[in-house]
């Protein structure tokens, strides 16, 4: 198991995905009376796809205005030589000795940020380890999108025959907790 966690990581992440999206792949199959279940599949990942975008799209703009907000409040709180309740003495005492408005303005700005960036990553080796940290987060995902869609076509098959895969003796046991499972999951 150590050596196949690799993919088999990726595969029950994508049983879990397809377990999640089969009702909706069932629906654009056949109330919506898809002829291929392929295009029911893609029509299901289309609007799982625009779901999240919409979330993204509304909760993005909030978190940038506020983080200017904090933004704003750091440099006030500096410059005003201010004390607040909701933050402890010993933590005001340090930002009071140690930073000055332009550190807070330096570190908080874009140009800032990226000027903290450059200073702390001076390394090229850093980068392309990065870079092929991105790559492999992104072949995973793109296994985890196949295996997932290669699930949802034959997912009554694999549903029902599962069972004759495991040995004689566990499959009455395995049933039974299956079947008891999809019963409590069906409460809900």
């Amino acid at each position: 198991l150590n050596r196949l966690s690799g993919v088999l990581l990726p595969f029950f992440l994508a049983w879990l995905i397809s377990y999640i999206l089969f009702p909706l792949v069932k629906f654009f199959q056949y109330r919506c009376r898809l002829k291929f279940r392929i295009v029911g599949i893609l029509c299901a990942f289309l609007v799982v796809g625009i779901v999240l975008t919409g979330l993204l799209w509304v909760m993005i703009p909030p978190m940038i205005e506020e983080s200017m907000r904090v933004k704003d409040l750091l440099v006030a709180y500096v410059s005003n030589d201010e004390t607040m309740s909701n933050i402890p003495n010993m933590v005001e005492d340090y930002i009071h000795k140690n930073l000055t408005t332009e550190d807070i303005k330096a570190i908080v700005t874009q140009d800032g940020f990226l000027e903290a960036i450059k200073q702390t990553l001076p390394k090229l080796w850093d980068v392309i380890v990065q870079s092929i940290n991105v790559l492999s987060s992104v072949l995973t995902l793109t296994m985890v999108l196949l295996y997932t869609l290669f699930i949802l076509l034959d997912y009554e098959e694999i549903t029902s025959g599962w069972v004759d895969l495991l040995p004689e003796r566990y499959r009455k046991f395995a049933v039974q907790l299956v079947g008891d499972i999809e019963q409590g999951m069906n409460l809900y």
